[in-house]
């Protein structure tokens, strides 16, 4: 009898032992399978992070912390080695980036309201990212310290000789592209002539240099250094695009697109008295979820929910257009605020019409406020009345 106790004892021992060690097997490959998924595309997903945190930085060092994080295009502003089929099938916060017939597009997968980060590369678009370019330059990215070493080899760029200038070589007097011309305008720039954001300084045979001023989501005083090669852009950083299609001595070729899907958030001045169900309040102090009027495509005033707000940095040196009605409303805001019917205020003049009276005074004035602001009310139209002035928003 006490035998069989005993083997009885031996056998649920072993069990437990058994049930302790699948039960600690299945923990670990539970982990194991949770961090496969955090890792993106092969790639362990430490080595990601290193690879985005060293590229957010070096860019913010470049062009200051964008609002909303970096997009495609910021990124291939301030790193000149990355092109943009780097980000075929980059994710985004609400899209994805599309490398198609030779020009990058993007396209939004969300049905809910769109928000100004919806273009910012998500963490798994990093990883997407860094595999594409491990791809397109033939390298095996194994470790942290080779991810961070890209990072380096995108900011390198041509080295000059000691005499400031690339030695001449033969070469055609026109450089053609091997990527398909985007659509757009073209722009044809010398040494010294601007377009949009990007000062052309100088041309030389396969490759140009300039001052790229931005737009958004800083506006710049001073212009950071941009170096284009045939099929690489430069952009404002939101609506305005060009892109070097080729050089023909001593001029260069450009394409500009324009995307009006993506207005810089270039918005009210300070104290600006925005209309609402409990009297005018500063535009400063509104808040998500806020009470406004607004008016509906029947013309109707109506109450509505603000779904998002905008505080956006602008140098010093930035100008707000001042107009004046006869009878006496007045108002502040940047040249490119859009108005209820579709124009922009750069675009006022004397004896316009605006809100049902006429402009008796427009002026282009400094502007110290630090930050300009806008809204966005629930609703059809997305306007919103401004000392007492129906306007368009830039929020969407």
């Amino acid at each position: 009898m006490k035998n069989s106790h005993k083997i009885l004892i031996a056998v649920f021992g072993t069990i437990l032992v058994l049930s302790v060690a699948l039960g600690v097997v299945g923990f670990i490959l539970g982990l194991q399978e949770s961090r496969d998924r955090e890792d993106t595309n092969g790639i362990p997903a430490e080595i990601v992070d290193a690879f985005q945190n060293k590229l957010v930085s070096r860019g913010v060092e470049k062009q200051g912390q964008p609002i909303e994080g970096f997009d495609a295009f910021l990124l291939m502003q301030a790193f000149t080695g990355l092109h943009e089929e780097d980000f075929d099938g980059v994710l985004a916060f609400e899209g994805v980036y599309r490398y198609e017939g030779g020009q990058l597009v993007y396209e939004r997968l969300v049905t809910q309201p769109i928000t100004s980060a919806e273009r910012t590369v998500s963490n798994k678009g990093y990883g997407i990212l860094l595999e594409n370019l491990s791809e397109r330059l033939g390298l095996s990215i194994q470790d942290e310290q080779a991810a961070v070493g890209l990072v380096d080899t995108l900011e390198e760029t041509v080295e000059l000789p000691p005499s400031g200038r690339p030695t001449p070589t033969p070469t055609p007097t026109s450089i053609p592209t091997s990527h398909p011309a985007p659509e757009g305008e073209e722009i044809i720039l010398q040494e010294g002539q601007r377009e949009s954001s990007f000062l052309l300084q100088n041309i030389y045979s396969d490759y140009v240099e300039g001052l790229n001023f931005g737009e958004y989501p800083l506006p710049t005083d001073g212009g950071y250094p941009v170096t284009l090669r045939v099929g690489e852009i430069v952009s404002n950083g939101c609506t305005v695009q060009l892109t070097l299609i080729r050089i023909e001595g001593d001029k260069a070729v450009f394409t500009k697109k324009t995307d009006f899907n993506r207005p810089c958030p270039i918005c009210l001045a300070e104290n600006t008295l925005i209309d609402t169900p409990s009297g005018g309040v500063a535009v400063q102090k509104l808040q998500t979820g806020d009470l406004v009027w607004t008016v509906n495509v029947a013309g109707e005033r109506i109450a509505a929910i603000v779904l998002k707000t905008a505080k956006t940095p602008v140098p010093a040196t930035h100008q707000m257009v001042h107009i004046v009605l006869a009878d006496g409303r007045e108002f502040f805001a940047s040249p490119k605020h859009p108005t209820a019917d579709g124009r922009t205020m750069d675009e006022l003049v004397l004896g316009d019409v605006l809100d049902g009276s006429s402009i008796t005074s427009v002026a282009l004035i400094p502007y110290a406020g630090g930050y300009t602001y806008d809204i966005l009310p629930s609703g059809e139209t997305g306007f919103y009345w401004a000392n007492g002035i129906l306007f368009g928003t830039t929020l969407r």
